[in-house]
């Protein structure tokens, strides 16, 4: 009889637990555990309370129209089913979120777009052996040596003049120019 109630649950727990990461399994079975035995607990209870024997009581119990008081006072008991407030608001945080994930994926679209760009952009130059020193500085500006800026050995940023190395020493410089020895 119960289980006409429950005809299947609406939560699809493979799918969950293929999503989850190894951290989340240990919460997630605690949460399935506890939820399978509250189904089993509900399931267990008859769909609508036991039929009370009234006449039976009234033969038994001396005190007149007590019964008939419970009786009146128990086929009134209506217990409200709670109101769901909460599926609208998770309905509307899916729907941000699948807007922000479509998004997201749109953006991304875009980046692998230009990647793919860079690729073929990267694939269509000769190889670097065979490049000349004119080639491999139009193709690879950020690497390629700038007389106007040399680099010291090792060729490093950490060992490389800063601007404060520089401002120190132009500030030397006048100095010694001024005669300030």
């Amino acid at each position: 009889m119960a289980a006409r109630r429950f005809t299947g649950s609406k939560i699809n727990w493979s799918e969950l637990t293929s999503r989850l990461t190894d951290a989340d399994r240990p919460n997630f079975n605690t949460f399935k555990a506890k939820y399978d035995g509250y189904l089993r607990k509900v399931s267990a209870l008859p769909e609508a309370p036991p039929k009370i024997d009234w006449a039976l009581y009234k033969n038994k119990i001396p005190v007149p129209g007590l019964v008939d008081q419970f009786q009146k006072q128990y086929e009134a008991l209506q217990i409200p089913f709670p109101q769901d407030t909460e599926t609208a608001k998770i309905n509307e945080e899916e729907k941000q979120t699948m807007a922000e994930i479509k998004k997201w994926i749109e953006e991304s679209q875009v980046r692998i777009a230009g990647y793919k760009k860079e690729i073929e952009d990267e694939e269509a130059l000769p190889p670097v052996s065979e490049m000349t020193m004119q080639e491999y500085c139009l193709a690879y500006p950020e690497c390629a040596y700038d007389p106007e800026k040399p680099t010291f050995w090792p060729h490093d940023e950490e060992n490389q003049i800063t601007k404060e190395d520089e401002e120190w020493w132009e500030k030397r410089q006048k100095n010694l120019v001024g005669g300030d020895h």
